[in-house]
């Protein structure tokens, strides 16, 4: 049986088909895995945190077997509340996917969520995009998303929801008592999530790839291979990836 993971999207104004985990879903596809990919933010109006967004996606994808689960930004600490919520113990793979926040993590995305929440998410994504790029580079020009008044005001709904849940982010808790093995990956110069907002229990490690911003998997996509090599063993068919902690 081939092993099968599911990877949950970071925040996005509109959703853009998986293209940014794509290397994530590329990485997977070159271990054999096959990857089912959401669109996280499409639950957030419903939710009322991380731990209630990844109840309502455990209630979503009830039925389906995963082997492993992965996620990015605010899909990676939604990843980790889903594997605690469903009482996996497979491996979680998270790509700057915080546990926990920080006061200067927190005042950042504050300013994000203003200017989203005040209609402006051209500005919303102007200074998004400058958080993302590794700190000390410049940020490439962002060009303003060509959309109708109705999906522009949907579009910063999406980003000041899915921003807000990761402002008070705390799942320490939760990633202590989680069975199956933690890996995160972070850039070294990420200006949002870095090595101290991951998950640090008896599971878990961090990966930093140098010189990357919060997009380490677009910056160097080995960075995915080297992660699911720490955590995959060869096993029976039925079982592809281990759920046993290093």
């Amino acid at each position: 049986m081939t092993a099968r993971a599911v990877i949950f999207a970071p925040a996005l104004p509109i959703w853009d088909e998986g293209a940014s985990v794509e290397p994530i879903r590329a990485g997977l596809d070159r271990h054999g895995i096959a990857a089912h990919i959401v669109d996280t933010n499409s639950l957030t109006e419903e939710a009322t945190s991380i731990e209630h967004l990844a109840e309502l996606w455990a209630e979503h994808l009830s039925g389906l077997r995963f082997d492993l689960v992965c996620g990015n930004a605010l899909g990676g600490a939604v990843a980790t509340m889903f594997a605690v919520r469903n009482r996996l113990s497979c491996p979680v793979l998270t790509v700057s996917g915080p546990v926990r926040t920080s006061p200067k993590l927190s005042a950042r995305l504050t300013t994000i969520i203003n200017l989203a929440a005040s209609g402006g998410i051209d500005a919303a994504m102007v200074e998004l995009h400058a958080k993302v790029t590794p700190a000390g580079e410049a940020a490439p020009p962002t060009p303003p998303l060509q959309l109708t008044r109705h999906s522009r005001h949907v579009a910063a709904r999406r980003i000041a929801t899915g921003l807000s849940m990761l402002r008070t982010v705390d799942l320490d808790e939760a990633t202590h008592r989680y069975p199956g093995r933690i890996v995160s990956i972070v850039g070294t110069r990420s200006q949002l999530v870095g090595a101290e907002h991951t998950a640090d229990g008896p599971t878990s490690s961090t990966l930093s790839v140098a010189g990357a911003g919060m997009r380490p998997h677009h910056h160097n996509p080995t960075c995915i291979d080297v992660a699911l090599t720490e955590i995959r063993q060869p096993l029976e068919t039925s079982h592809a990836i281990s759920s046993s902690a290093r």
